[in-house]
């Protein structure tokens, strides 16, 4: 255990109140990269809780290393490949049927995402595009879905972040 003298304590804060934003800036890490990935959202649908925190700790530490003289690369992986995005597509697929045909009238996917950030989704696909998707080639239709729906959802999750004031 060990205790520190109030003078200790408050010595810092002129030290603080002078630098400014500078307080706590140097050149240890001149000359020195890195790449910090995190956060990492799976654009299949919202961000939780636990995005939100990785955001904040990996925010934290790119602006602390970067204090410290780092040049760091700050990169958000995009799963958008394989079985979540194709479940993704096809979740979406089924709302945009349902749009035109009825809920009763088409099957959801039993392992599909059932959010309804899906349904708003299939909205503005049906509003925009109306219902030429309908009779489209299966495969042209899942592609697009996948290509559509992903771009709304990293623009979403763009805007999220942004919010938290993290880039």
């Amino acid at each position: 255990n060990f205790k520190l003298k109030a003078s200790a304590l408050t010595a810092v804060i002129n030290d603080v109140i002078t630098a400014g934003d500078d307080y706590g800036k140097n050149e240890s890490g001149k000359g020195k990269h890195l790449l910090l990935e995190w956060v990492s959202a799976n654009p299949t649908g919202d961000l939780h809780c636990g995005h939100a925190r990785n955001a904040a700790w990996g925010d934290c530490i790119a602006r602390m290393m970067e204090a410290s003289g780092w040049d760091v690369l700050r990169e958000f992986y995009v799963n958008d490949a394989g079985n979540q995005i194709e479940k993704f597509a096809k979740s979406l697929e089924a709302r945009y049927f349902q749009i035109f045909r009825g809920e009763d009238a088409v099957e959801f996917p039993e392992d599909g995402y059932h959010g309804d950030d899906i349904k708003g989704i299939a909205a503005q696909l049906a509003e925009e595009e109306g219902d030429k998707w309908l009779t489209a080639d299966p495969k042209e239709r899942l592609a697009h879905f996948m290509d559509y729906g992903k771009k709304k959802e990293l623009e979403k999750i763009d805007r999220d972040l942004k919010a938290y004031r993290v880039t």
